[in-house]
């Protein structure tokens, strides 16, 4: 459930952080499209000079003074009229454009800009029914101008020669590719910073979840194996014994006179010698062999591959005398001892939980013995089968 959690938690951050970085595009777009509309007007009285009043040129003025008006009021203004407005005035002035001038003028590149817009600010979807939109109404002005019911608004000759059209044109074509470009480009800024994130945040879940794993098969203490772990690597190595003929050992130990160190030197120090008995306990089987703590301060320790019970006392003893030597803690030395219970696999039993309950009843044999030795179980004994009555 906490995992669950922290991941609703990241994927909220990240939507939260997508939304802010999509408000503060629309605010650079608005920006740039203010300063350019600035610069628009004296390229307007211009072209008004060249050829007079039109349609066109009426809606580029109130554009552009729409255009700065929002520009510097965009901090107060909310987030989705301003993007609404952004896509919706640049198919306006390209719908326009194309109405009045039909295919010779800037209005195509508007239209395309406006789909552009409307498919980084939203979605795919929008832009698809803005390009709809648009494609209907050039079809509309197509019919219009090849049945002679619209016209252009002058000389298309003179037009053409004009440095104010020249102008005219270049400046749209910048405004137009410069807006298009920052909605672009700061998008895909976003998504990249998002998947980095997102990456950096998949790489912690996946260190997370393998702390997690470690947590649940080790003990934190003493970063040993737990014993439900030490089982299943026991129960592996009697299934790959059964095959091999190899006979496998099962030690249980528990540490003598470890209340009186834990009780003396508090619980600190109990837990360092816990510790350190760990270290020493690996350090003195092999690779292949499994220690883990059982509980307490009771440890098992797994030898496998043996040829029989004999090759486990030399290593039974090691272990005795690698527990038995004085631990070093903050507040002096302390000592403890070792009672080990062996029970083996073939020999005394032949699945998991009969060889745990062999080794811990010879290790209580080993304490009542005189502790700090090593007692081998007993095999158990079937239980009688009562004979039937004829």
């Amino acid at each position: 459930m906490r995992s669950i959690v922290r991941r609703s938690g990241a994927a909220s951050a990240l939507d939260a952080e997508f939304a802010g970085t999509r408000h503060k595009l629309v605010d650079q777009v608005w920006r740039t499209a203010g300063w350019l509309a600035v610069f628009e007007f004296p390229l307007i009285a211009w072209r008004v000079a060249d050829v007079g009043w039109h349609v066109q040129l009426m809606l580029h003025v109130a554009f552009s003074a729409i255009t700065v008006t929002v520009a510097l009021l965009r901090k107060r203004l909310a987030h989705e009229l301003k993007s609404r407005w952004l896509v919706l005035a640049a198919l306006a002035v390209g719908v326009s454009g194309v109405l009045s001038l039909g295919m010779v003028g800037a209005g195509l590149l508007w239209i395309a800009l406006s789909v552009g817009l409307a498919s980084v600010l939203y979605s795919l979807r929008v832009g698809v029914v803005v390009a709809t939109v648009a494609a209907a109404m050039m079809v509309a002005a197509g019919i219009g101008f090849v049945g002679g019911r619209l016209t252009l608004p002058f000389d298309l000759n003179a037009h053409a020669v004009s440095a104010s059209g020249w102008f005219d044109y270049l400046a749209v074509t910048i405004v137009a590719l410069l807006v298009l470009l920052y909605a672009i480009g700061g998008f895909q800024e976003a998504v990249l910073a998002l998947l980095a994130k997102l990456h950096a945040q998949r790489d912690q879940l996946v260190v997370q979840r393998d702390q997690l794993a470690i947590l649940a098969s080790h003990d934190p203490l003493t970063g040993l194996p737990t014993m439900q772990l030490a089982t299943d690597r026991l129960q592996m190595a009697i299934n790959g014994a059964g095959r091999s003929g190899s006979k496998i050992a099962m030690l249980f130990i528990d540490l003598d006179g470890f209340k009186a160190v834990n009780d003396a030197c508090g619980h600190e120090a109990g837990d360092e010698v816990l510790k350190q008995v760990a270290r020493r306990l690996q350090g003195a089987v092999r690779a292949d062999d499994t220690v883990a703590r059982a509980g307490g301060d009771e440890f098992i320790v797994v030898l496998v591959g043996l040829l029989d019970a004999d090759a486990v006392r030399p290593v039974a003893s090691k272990l005795i005398a690698e527990v038995s030597r004085p631990f070093e803690l903050a507040g002096g030395t302390a000592t403890v001892g070792a009672s080990i219970g062996i029970a083996m696999y073939p020999d005394h039993a032949d699945e998991t939980a009969g060889l745990r309950r062999l080794a811990d009843a010879a290790m209580y044999h080993a304490k009542r013995s005189g502790k700090n030795r090593f007692v081998f179980a007993q095999p158990e004994t079937p239980p009688a089968v009562a004979p039937t009555a004829d």
